[in-house]
């Protein structure tokens, strides 16, 4: 009974020890997480008085989705992922704090808030997302071409009117084929995007003063 009871306890440790192994060893690939990081330093310099600008959470394009970093093949036929990487939130999470914190940076009178905060506010920025991925030709190894798009639309809250509504698109090559040269350029395409909005915003926001 002792035999017995000793040999059964040896097959749990080595069924165990195998189950351990295989995790270990396993071939699902590591995931690698991206984030984007917003314009550090103010553009505009501006007297204007103390705006508070909500920023409503961004419409992505149909199909996109959300966590995942997506790329077109086929030069923008085709929607697909890399593998193995995600943002660091959900993507349109990381594009309305982007916004938010680049509002502050490149306006400096503007006070940015999120829906979430509840803080009554005199603005409200929509943001819908038409293109921010790489496109790729017929040969997926060559270097894609960056391309980012965002319809920006300014509401008076006290009116609920548009006060204004543009579009602004840009695209770039990409130097290597490489995850981390894609999303580095994904980000300097938002910044620069962003930057120029912001502009454009306070130009209307000042022929309201």
């Amino acid at each position: 009974m002792k035999m017995r009871l000793i040999l059964a306890l040896a097959m749990v440790v080595v069924l165990g020890g195998c189950g351990t192994s295989k995790l270990l060893t396993s071939t699902e690939p590591q995931q690698t997480i991206y984030t984007l990081r917003p314009v550090a330093s103010a553009g505009v310099t501006s007297t204007a008085s103390a705006r508070v600008l909500e920023i409503s959470q961004p419409s992505l394009p149909p199909g996109m989705d959300r966590d995942r970093i997506a790329l077109f093949m086929d030069d923008g036929q085709k929607l697909d992922y890399f593998a193995s990487a995600r943002w660091s939130s959900a993507l349109d999470h990381i594009i309305q704090d982007f916004t938010r914190r680049t509002a502050g940076a490149v306006l400096p009178y503007l006070v940015a808030v999120t829906p979430d905060q509840r803080i009554e506010a005199d603005y409200r920025l929509q943001l819908k997302v038409n293109e921010f991925q790489p496109v790729y030709g017929v040969d997926a190894k060559a270097a894609p071409l960056l391309k980012a798009s965002i319809e920006f639309t300014l509401i008076r809250v006290t009116t609920d009117r548009i006060v204004g509504s543009f579009t602004l698109s840009k695209q770039q090559p990409v130097e290597e084929n490489k995850l981390d040269h894609i999303v580095m350029g994904l980000e300097a395409l938002l910044q620069d995007i962003e930057k120029e909005a912001f502009t454009k915003i306070d130009t209307k926001l000042r022929a309201r003063e």
